[in-house]
């Protein structure tokens, strides 16, 4: 029974990791690795449920990382992806487009979003991506998140940061859980 229950668990389970969190005291960027690990995973097991036939999964800006992520998830567990884009795109640099993120964030600015062509009724989940601005989800994410009809998915926030993770994953569930 034992070795069943193991063949069960090395099947479902894509990147082996205990969460003692060792790698995340010695990593140089305070990178949450076992949290990463664990939506894998968790996204895998829920690929393998019945239920859960068929996924989206949405990313917003970021310098890349947010969309490296969202693409490996997205091909992992053979969902589909899109991009979640501001009508008006962030221009300039890296230090720009920071600096108007955190104004943005400050005064709680949900900048309009390109209309996203998806009938959300066919998916059963949905895997939600951002970088971290300021301590939070990405104003577009915010947008998006107000606006999508979220009712009876399964929702499975993930998050990018340069260091410091914040609230972004304790906001996102909030706004998704909003009219429950």
């Amino acid at each position: 029974m034992l070795e069943q229950v193991a063949e069960v668990i090395r099947k479902n389970t894509a990147i082996g990791c205990t969460g003692c969190r060792y790698c995340t005291t010695e990593c140089p960027k305070q990178i949450a690795i076992p949290d990463y690990f664990g939506l894998y995973n968790n996204l895998k097991r829920l690929k393998n449920t019945a239920y859960m036939y068929n996924q989206k999964v949405y990313y917003s800006w970021s310098n890349g990382n947010t969309k490296r992520i969202a693409e490996h998830l997205a091909e992992g567990i053979g969902a589909d992806i899109t991009r979640i884009d501001t009508v008006q795109p962030y221009e300039g640099s890296y230090d720009e487009v920071v600096s108007q993120g955190q104004r943005e964030v400050n005064k709680g600015y949900k900048p309009p979003i390109k209309p996203i062509d998806v009938d959300l009724s066919q998916y059963d989940g949905v895997a939600i991506g951002t970088p971290t601005w300021w301590y939070t989800m990405a104003p577009a994410v915010h947008t998006f998140l107000d606006k999508a009809d979220l009712t009876g998915k399964t929702v499975i926030p993930f998050m990018t940061n340069g260091g410091w993770p914040g609230h972004v994953i304790k906001d996102m569930k909030k706004e998704v859980t909003k009219d429950e």
